[in-house]
Parts: structure tokens; sequence; C-alpha cells
């Protein structure tokens, strides 16, 4: 392996090796440490320890700096290397991952954890060590899912961020995916409904007997994401101004979202129970099939099965109806930061230096926006939206 004086310029501009999976450059001044850098430009800073020559990795660049990194170095080299905790059976080691992540990620982040993990790799390797589990036998589960690439990659990077979390605590030494590259990549969703799809989308949601159709057509007429609609409370609604205010805690980039609503909201509003609490609670699934109002809405999946075999249509997400309000806001000639304050959007047009200095709401301009997007929305709707009120 190369090494090199690492510096904020060269680890800038280090460039991957397009024929090893993986290459590290090792610092000239301070021994056993360096910067790894996978085939896909991935930087991570490493450390090597003990006498057996353990490899630990530190930090990702460039979240972590160079002088950062270095601290954690010294920090690993001169405290004694720790041993690794007697034999870990995986379940547990999941379990406590679980735990983990659950503390510091978002519910969908640490639920698809669990989800991916029981199903695909607990049950094969349950009560076995972890530290016995090899990177074939992870590999197999992975490639049988070379069917469905999006959630072949979904579950790689949920067992390898796993495996990590594993080497962290000490309850194996390497992972058994470590330089082992990613079965693809994600690509960018472009997918806008066109007219004749989203009147079929609508139609379906205004024929939906669950809560799935007023989420959906809340979705289309708020432009919110889905789990923001499927954890909305009756209370962070004031129906005598027609303001809607979200929660930080609720919102993705964690910023209160105070938005006004029209009266197509409110038609929906109305056929939906008037007690407080969740306007659309989860469901027991214990004995009987009853409203649970300590948690949310999750029936996500079986929902967009039933409404697709209402309106078939090319593949589509319920983000892209998201996608589909800001793209239809520019046809109707709504300004484009009134569009991001719809969609809280804390970057683009209000980002940056503008986020600092810009402190105007922009909230007249967005009650004209949404009476124009109601307006427009209604001309197309006009026979479903009859019936739905009907």
């Amino acid at each position: 392996m190369p090494r090199i004086h690492l510096t904020d310029m060269t680890v800038r501009t280090l460039k991957p090796d397009r024929v090893r999976p993986q290459t590290t450059y090792w610092d000239k001044s301070l021994r056993a440490f360096g910067c790894r850098i996978t085939k896909s430009g991935t930087k991570s800073w490493v450390v090597m320890v003990g006498r057996n020559r353990r490899l630990i990795t530190l930090a990702r660049y460039p979240e972590t700096s160079l002088k950062d990194a270095r601290v954690l170095a010294h920090n690993a080299l001169s405290e004694p290397a720790k041993p690794i905790e007697k034999a870990t059976p995986f379940e547990d080691a999941v379990s406590l991952f679980v735990a983990a992540a659950k503390a510091k990620t978002r519910p969908r982040t640490y639920t698809g954890y669990e989800r991916y993990l029981h199903r695909f790799f607990v049950p094969k390797f349950r009560r076995s060590p972890i530290r016995e589990v090899e990177t074939h036998q992870v590999m197999d589960i992975i490639d049988a899912l070379i069917d469905v690439p999006i959630e072949r990659l979904h579950v790689f990077n949920t067992v390898r961020t796993f495996f990590r979390f594993c080497v962290q605590r000490r309850l194996i030494t390497t992972s058994p995916l470590q330089g082992i590259a990613a079965p693809g990549r994600f690509h960018k969703r472009t997918r806008v409904l066109n007219l004749d799809e989203l009147r079929a989308v609508w139609r379906a949601a205004c024929e939906d007997p669950t809560p799935f159709g007023p989420i959906v057509r809340l979705c289309i007429l708020t432009g919110q994401r889905r789990g923001e609609i499927g954890q909305l409370r009756r209370e962070w609604f004031n129906e005598k101004e027609r303001v809607l205010v979200l929660p930080a805690g609720v919102c993705k980039n964690k910023v209160q979202h105070t938005l006004p609503y029209g009266q197509m909201v409110q038609d929906v509003l109305d056929t939906l129970p008037s007690h407080d609490g969740y306007l659309f609670p989860g469901r027991k699934y214990h004995k009987k099939k009853t409203n649970d109002d300590s948690r949310s809405f999750g029936g996500w999946a079986r929902g967009k099965y039933n409404l697709d075999g209402r309106c078939p249509l090319a593949p589509w997400a319920l983000h892209d109806l998201r996608r589909t309000f800001a793209t239809t806001h520019a046809q109707i000639g709504t300004p484009i930061h009134v569009t991001e304050r719809l969609l809280n959007h804390v970057s683009g047009t209000l980002g940056g230096i503008v986020s600092i200095y810009q402190q105007h709401s922009w909230f007249p301009q967005m009650q004209a926006a949404v009476e124009a997007y109601e307006a427009h929305l209604s001309s197309l709707f006009r026979a479903e939206t009859r019936q739905a009120a009907e």
C-alpha cells in the first residue's frame, strides 16, 4: 500500500483505483494511520492496532476532517487493545444494534433495519456466534435478491451498517462485508404523474374506504411527505383560519412547518372522525382489527397495493405525488420560492445565506398559491370531487 504525507489537499484529491476494490494510503507522519478509498470513491479514516494488526475504521471523510481523524487515531493507538467479547449470538447482536439505532435515527430508519435483518438474516444465523458468520453466507442471501435490485441494495446497506456497528462494539474484529462493493446504486426518481394519471389516482383514492384513500388525497392536495400526512393529528389544524402546523419532530428536516390549506383539504377532513389524536391511527392485529390510538397509520404497502388494483398505472410511488405537486405549481405560475415554502424545503432558493437574511414568511403568497392550485385541481377533478362529497 502507498505511503504519502496526508494533508487536506492530498486527501481531497485522492482518486480511487479502478482495478482494486479499495486502496489504503498510509500516512508517513503517523504510522498505522491512513485514508482508505473504495472503488466507488468513498473515503474513510483507518488505523491499524495491536499485534494482530487489526484494522479499525475511525470515521468517514469529509464528515470528519484530517485534524480530527488524527486525534481519533492517536487515541486508538494509545489505548490498550480491547479483547473481543466472547461469542455473541447473531440474534442478540441484532437486538443490540436495533436498540442503538432507535436512540439516534428516525423510526422509519430503525424499523427498516429491524425488518430486513429479521426477515433475511436472523432465521439463518439466529443463535450462531456472530464472529463465525462468513462473507459467502451473507452474500448468498443478498445475491438471491437479484430480481428485486432496489430491495437487494437496501438489504446490503442494512447488513453492512449492522456489521460495522458490531466491529465498533468489539463483537467481531472485521466485517464480513469489508471491501465488498454495493450491488448497484440508488437512482434519483424523476417520475411525475400526467393529468390522466393524476385523475385516475384521485378517483381511486375517493373510492377507497380505508384511511389510505384520504391520505393519498391529502398528499395530492398539500404536497407533504407521506410520513408527515400519516402522522397528522386533529389538534394541528386550525380549521377556522385554515392553517396546518406540522411540529418540527414530524418534519424530515426538523423545521416546524406552517402552511395554509383550502376547501378541498377541508372536505377530506370533514369525512374523518372529529376527535383529537391521530387522524389516521394504526391498527391492532392481535385479536380484532381495531384502531390503536397510540400509534399512527402503518399500512403503506397494503394500501398502495390495493390502490394500484383500482388504477393500474406505470410504476409510481407516493413520493411522486410530491414531485407532481411541485411541477403543477410551476405550470400554473407559482413562484419557485413560494413552492419551496409550501414543501418546507430549507435548501434551494431559500437555502444558504438567503435563509439567514430572508425571514419573510411568504404566508399571503402561500395562501394565494393554494387557492390557485385547488382551483386548478377542481377543474381537473370536478366529477371525482362531486362523487366524494356525495
